[in-house]
């Protein structure tokens, strides 16, 4: 063994003796800190699900809009896809069903009626008005305009996990060496760090969200994510008003 390794090693055990001296497997009696790992196996394929927030990173720029893209034009899932790449709507939300009008001035305005909703948490219904200055943003206009621009177009689906299965393999096919696969949920923690990146303030990112705390947008995206925004919310109204951490639910203007 060479000095460089002997080094090495003796640094590796020096760090291993520091973790246990703080985190004993057994402190005065109690149970062990230590969990057991888990018995994991890979999927097929090779692809591991790792944590939404933490490896997003991990996708190219564009990804969203390659997988709207890799779903036919007037299939199941195609509006579905586009309203999710734009407002990081719940699968359970799409379930309810969600509302796609055209406003006077031409944004698109989208209605969410809330998920995880008790009588304190979440947003009963949330209205988003979004941008038509991009391609996905275009896409759910067209859609919007071919089905009935005065009424609007209702955009759901029948099954949360049917849905995240196409995407799933969607994102598989298109990204077969990459160790991520996408999830409705990876398009939820995109959104979020997309308005992260565009400096949206905490009340009206709660609202985009679907939450009456400004502290939920922590479990959401970060910032240096949002590589390539893809979705321009002008404005966005809620049911309720916005607790904020210093203190009770106070109002916050609406539009």
């Amino acid at each position: 063994m060479s000095n460089k390794q002997a080094h090495q090693l003796m640094t590796r055990i020096e760090q291993d003796l520091g973790i246990l001296e703080m985190y004993p497997p057994h402190d005065r009696g109690s149970p062990s800190r230590w969990a057991s790992p888990s018995k994991w196996k890979a999927p097929a394929g090779g692809a591991v699900h790792f944590s939404k927030r933490r490896y997003l990173g991990r996708m190219p720029a564009g990804w969203r809009q390659a997988i709207v893209e890799a779903a036919p034009v007037g299939s199941e899932y195609y509006t579905p896809l586009l309203v999710m790449a734009l407002t990081g709507v719940r699968p359970a939300e799409l379930k309810k069903g969600v509302s796609v009008t055209i406003t006077a001035q031409g944004c698109l305005l989208i209605t969410i009626k809330g998920a995880k909703v008790s009588t304190t948490t979440g947003q009963p219904e949330r209205r988003l008005w979004v941008r038509v200055d991009n391609p996905t943003a275009w896409q759910l206009f067209a859609a919007v305009t071919a089905s009935d621009p005065e009424q609007g177009l209702r955009v759901s689906i029948q099954d949360p996990r049917t849905f995240c299965d196409h995407i799933r393999s969607l994102s598989r096919k298109l990204y077969p060496k990459i160790r991520y696969v996408a999830s409705p949920y990876s398009f939820r923690h995109a959104f979020a760090s997309d308005q992260k990146a565009m400096h949206v303030p905490d009340e009206m990112l709660a609202k985009m969200m679907g939450h009456v705390s400004a502290r939920s947008k922590q479990g959401y995206g970060v910032a240096r994510q949002g590589r390539m925004p893809i979705s321009n919310v002008d404005a966005v109204t809620a049911s309720r008003p916005i607790r904020h951490a210093d203190g009770p639910a106070r109002a916050i203007p609406q539009l």
